[in-house]
């Protein structure tokens, strides 16, 4: 699977794609051979078996699957997507999926981790594989842009300005098709009966994921905008025979809040000012208590609302869990 992911990331870039009869020729052909792939490795997925010349081939390919073929493709995609808890709504172009919420009063690096990755400076986790996640977005035509670049500056800071605080590189934040994320569950709403403690009603949180973390030296929450879809990448083989890995699937890190040059995360931010790992917690006036359960959508376009094949994925948040006592202090437990 690592290869196929890879593999499809790169063909993003190819000319092919750019043409358009090509590029929707590329992403129908794409989909069928992630369905392939998925039914003959089963829920273990290994990709890495999938041979390498068949996205070339792909690439190559000007003329879509018969129609009937298609539908077989996105039916079994979608199939195997929610045994893993992802969610695909082809119309929306949105993907869905299970998240917990995590760190409430530290600083934060990333938005996302599986439990193995930096739980410690997350926003949220998830159980959902980076692997399955990355070919989920996939499957909705996600493509991938360009990470930061840090640029020396020519000619150089002395020494001297640079001691004073001169910068000696230029940052090029996160670049591409833009992909938006957002956060839903639900909540108990109204007074409980006195009796059986039931309440009366629910209500619907839907949050731009932006709306949950707070911009410390802007003392606002992060602006919203287009997230940048990179795919992770490839670890070249270790020293200990073991082959290729995934980056994302190895650290375990999904997407972050900070850049980080390496690219080992599906996503990143695309605003200057995350060039900061300082500046970021999470809004916990508005987040309910760690491990309420939540779901987390992206999409390729801006969503007015929950997408109506997600309403009954949204959890609810028990009562007890929707409403902490916030911390105080601004970046850390108990300060």
């Amino acid at each position: 699977m690592s290869y196929v992911l890879g593999q499809m990331k790169d063909m993003d870039r190819t000319g092919i794609q750019r043409r358009s009869v090509g590029k929707r020729a590329l992403r129908v052909n794409a989909l069928v051979t992630l369905t392939g792939t998925f039914l003959a490795g089963g829920m273990a997925i290994s990709w890495a078996a999938a041979s390498p010349g068949t996205l070339s081939s792909i690439g190559d390919s000007q003329s879509p699957p018969p129609q009937d073929e298609v539908e077989t493709a996105e039916a079994a995609l979608e199939t195997a997507f929610a045994a893993a808890g992802i969610y695909v709504d082809r119309k929306a172009s949105a993907v869905a999926f299970p998240v917990s919420a995590e760190v409430r009063s530290e600083y934060l690096e990333y938005v996302l981790v599986n439990p193995h990755g930096a739980i410690h400076e997350s926003l949220l986790v998830t159980p959902v594989g980076a692997q399955v996640l990355g070919a989920a977005f996939l499957s909705i035509g996600t493509e991938a842009g360009k990470n930061v670049e840090y640029v020396p500056k020519d000619p150089p800071p002395t020494p001297e300005e640079a001691r004073a605080g001169a910068r000696t590189h230029d940052t090029i934040p996160p670049s591409g098709k833009p992909l938006y994320l957002y956060v839903a569950w639900r909540e108990s709403a109204g007074v409980p009966n006195p009796v059986t403690g039931e309440f009366p009603g629910e209500t619907l949180h839907f949050h731009r994921l932006e709306d949950l973390i707070v911009d410390l030296e802007r003392d606002r929450t992060l602006r919203r905008h287009g997230w940048v879809w990179l795919g992770s990448r490839m670890l070249p083989p270790a020293k200990d025979g073991l082959p290729e890995r995934f980056a994302a699937d190895v650290t375990g890190n999904l997407a972050c809040v900070s850049f980080f040059p390496q690219g080992d995360t599906l996503l990143t931010p695309a605003l200057p000012e995350c060039e900061s790992q300082t500046s970021w917690v999470a809004n916990r006036w508005l987040l309910p208590a760690p491990g309420a359960p939540m779901l987390l959508m992206g999409s390729t376009e801006q969503l007015a609302a929950v997408p109506e094949s997600f309403e009954l994925a949204v959890p609810l948040i028990p009562p007890g869990d929707a409403d902490p006592r916030p911390a105080s202090g601004t970046g850390e437990e108990g300060d």
